[in-house]
């Protein structure tokens, strides 16, 4: 079997745009995409994140986010009219529907405040990042929705990557197989992940440290809800880049335990840190048990 690219054929053409001259980090990321229907007409419609560039725009000339809503086969860009063109420098996205009103929202993390649109189910979305009190202001990658706590109200998990800054200097020289290049992870700081507690009013409350998964900060990419153990209650891994990765366990009590070093996924076969760029769960062997799969940075084999 073999896949053929079909996206200029099928209408996704939007360049994605980050940076400039790739003197940052920050310049080297690219964004996400989610699949999700948001009008609920049975096709799956496609949001595509883009960037940004320190050296600016001219007016109009902005890149953003897009939104292609599937009209059977091909796709038409409907950003203008849901309202979520976002012009942020996006990472990431996660869909649910976190208000239950049968509608799947968007949550989009950014470097810089992140954005949660509500779904008003007309065909348009609402930016309401202020009133549910998600908008943390870091450097956001991953997120994930999941109901941790089984009250029926999906609650959410944002890993975040570095604490940038353009004034800071690494104390550490900038090489990539000997070659200079723009410092970062290792060298710069990294930076704390959130939890969100799904209130089930439309609004979250900051909940990290209640939840037990405030600790040691790590270059968070990735986040992925999933029930590893079987016990029917929400698990959740986070990849990391260059820093191990974390496995929390549910506890079924409101509070997760870090269980990544004996659960044999916080370091590499060899008991090294990889650059961990991305995660998913699957059951493979169709055993009935979660699997895991981890994506890794060049010359670093995926697990």
């Amino acid at each position: 079997m073999q896949f053929v690219d079909q996206a200029a054929t099928v209408g996704l053409t939007q360049p994605n745009v980050s940076g400039t001259d790739q003197s940052y980090i920050v310049e080297g990321m690219m964004g996400g995409a989610a699949f999700f229907d948001y009008d609920r007409d049975g096709d799956v419609d496609l949001y595509v994140t883009n960037g940004s560039s320190f050296a600016g725009f001219a007016t109009g000339e902005h890149p953003a986010n897009q939104l292609y809503r599937n009209d059977g086969g091909r796709f038409a860009d409907v950003t203008v009219v849901a309202g979520v063109g976002d012009t942020s420098w996006s990472m990431g996205c996660a869909a649910a529907d976190y208000d239950n009103d049968g509608h799947t929202d968007l949550y989009v993390t950014n470097f810089g405040r992140n954005t949660l649109y509500r779904n008003l189910g007309s065909g348009r979305f609402a930016d309401v990042t202020t009133e549910a009190g998600v908008g943390d202001a870091g450097w956001g990658t991953g997120a994930s929705f999941g109901d941790y706590d089984r009250d029926g109200d999906v609650d959410l998990y944002v890993a975040n990557y570095v604490d940038f800054s353009l004034d800071y200097e690494s104390p550490i020289p900038c090489l990539w197989k000997n070659v200079k290049v723009y410092c970062g992870p290792v060298g710069l700081l990294p930076a704390a992940d959130v939890f969100y507690r799904n209130n089930g009013d439309g609004t979250f409350s900051e909940w990290t440290k209640q939840a037990g998964l405030q600790g040691e900060k790590f270059y968070g990419m990735s986040a992925l809800f999933g029930d590893y153990d079987n016990d029917g209650w929400p698990d959740l891994i986070v990849a990391n880049d260059s820093t191990p990765n974390l496995l929390f366990r549910n506890l079924q009590d409101g509070r997760f335990a870090e269980e990544a070093l004996m659960a044999g996924v916080a370091y590499s076969g060899e008991g090294v840190t990889q650059g961990c760029m991305g995660a998913a769960w699957g059951d493979y062997d169709n055993d009935g048990l979660f699997d895991l799969f981890v994506t890794n940075f060049a010359d670093e084999y995926n697990a």
